[in-house]
């Protein structure tokens, strides 16, 4: 037998008929290999379910990166249309500016009428002030050769790069029927 530990007394220690006792409910060796076997398979039950749901993430994990690519992708694609967009729109509003300036080099500016709105009043206008001033009448379809006949004359300011005169061309040829800036005629008989 073992030794006693020191701070045990022989009278509390089992005596001989109290260890056969006891005995019987002590585990065996086979109730510790039964005891492990059953810890093991317990053991590598949750190992196997963790290998599962580690390799059910991974493939969760593969699909995400892969969705993260395509979108990185699509980003990358739609920066570069926007991109583009915003060069073409700059392009656009540039050239649209560029027509409207050329469009207004040849025009004639009238004093007393204002630019853009509705042309309906122009060739009454222009005929007026060519009837008033030049002995032009409405029946005419020439402008008078007279070397006097400029825009400085009649009230009429050419822009910049139109003629400053009709001489010889008629009003359709000169672009005073269909060019220029209009409002109503209340608005052209102001002073």
């Amino acid at each position: 037998m073992s030794p006693v530990p020191s701070n045990v007394s022989e009278s509390q220690l089992p005596q001989e008929g109290e260890w056969k006792a006891i005995l019987p409910n002590l585990l065996t060796k086979a109730d510790f290999e039964a005891l492990s076997d059953r810890l093991g398979r317990v053991v590598r039950e949750e190992v196997a379910q963790l290998r599962a749901d580690l390799a059910n993430m991974e493939a969760r994990m593969s699909v995400a990166e892969s969705e993260t690519r395509s979108l990185r992708t699509d980003l990358e694609q739609t920066n570069l249309a926007v991109a583009n967009q915003e060069a073409d729109t700059a392009n656009l509003t540039t050239w649209i500016d560029d027509l409207d300036n050329r469009g207004r080099r040849l025009n004639l500016r009238i004093r007393g009428m204002r630019e853009g709105g509705p042309t309906e009043h122009v060739p009454d206008a222009l005929l007026h002030l060519f009837t008033q001033d030049h002995n032009y009448h409405a029946g005419q379809t020439k402008v008078p050769k007279d070397p006097s006949n400029n825009a400085a004359g009649t009230g009429i300011r050419a822009r910049q790069g139109a003629s400053r005169s009709t001489n010889g061309l008629s009003l359709g040829e000169a672009g005073l029927m269909s060019r220029g800036p209009a409002c109503s005629r209340e608005e052209w008989t102001k002073p």
